[in-house]
């Protein structure tokens, strides 16, 4: 199971979310024959994008499942040695794919803003393994970050390549809400944006174990000098008591 969650990761498969044209059942923008305005075929244009742009990220909401149950099968490896050998070259393999790709699109001069690439196959290609492989490496980096947050400082490449993917990813809007708030956390994991003042990385349980424990130190710290502030003011208070004097006798 494991080699098979390695070979399918970040390889184009006919079975992973191909970018290719929607089949007949999906172009509900065909217009009869003849009826084709000389102003319309401008509006066609725009819906052929509009439909790959839908089709694409139904199709990856496909990939990601597929990526969970991937990101499963790897934490289910009970060998710690052989699940961070495993995690490290799944980590070189996504780093290999996005790297290529980002080459690509810069060769291309495409950037993330510009309307999707449906009608140029090596480049909607290219775009699909940068924004399915950061989703990727996210999930990795929040599961993982020990290995990733290592690979990240140590690795001025991977380093680059993974914030042009983060930026990329980002600005095409090709992401759903859930998959953007993963990046939001991924980037703040790594610390190349602002970490929130509440971060918090849900899959982190050291992490989390660490922040409960300090956090109840604090409380019992203040609970302690909050009783020795009342113990001090009482003892204030009883030697500022009032007492009748010599002649008041």
């Amino acid at each position: 199971m494991v080699s098979g969650v390695k070979s399918g990761t970040f390889q184009r498969t006919e079975s992973s979310s191909k970018l290719d044209a929607p089949s007949d059942k999906h172009h509900h923008h065909a217009v009869p024959t003849g009826s084709v305005s000389n102003g319309s075929a401008k509006n066609e244009h725009i819906d052929d994008v509009e439909n790959h742009v839908k089709f694409y990220k139904n199709a990856f909401k496909v990939k990601r499942r597929e990526q969970l149950n991937a990101i499963k099968s790897v934490l289910s490896i009970d060998n710690t040695k052989k699940r961070n050998t495993l995690v490290s070259d799944l980590i070189s393999g996504m780093f290999k794919v996005m790297n290529e790709a980002k080459e690509l699109i810069e060769r291309k001069n495409y950037h993330a803003k510009d309307k999707f690439p449906f009608d140029n196959t090596e480049l909607k290609e290219a775009v699909a393994i940068v924004v399915e492989n950061m989703a990727f490496l996210c999930e990795f980096a929040l599961r993982f970050p020990s290995i990733v947050n290592k690979r990240y400082s140590t690795d001025y490449k991977f380093k680059t390549v993974v914030q042009w993917s983060y930026q990329f990813s980002e600005e095409t809007d090709l992401y759903d809400e859930n998959s953007m708030k993963l990046l939001n956390l991924c980037g703040q994991q790594l610390n190349f944006i602002p970490r929130d003042e509440n971060f918090v990385n849900p899959y982190d349980k050291k992490q989390i174990k660490e922040d409960i424990e300090r956090e109840a130190v604090k409380k019992i710290d203040e609970a302690r000098m909050k009783k020795m502030e009342q113990k001090k003011f009482e003892k204030h208070k009883k030697l500022k008591k009032p007492t009748l004097s010599r002649t008041e006798l």
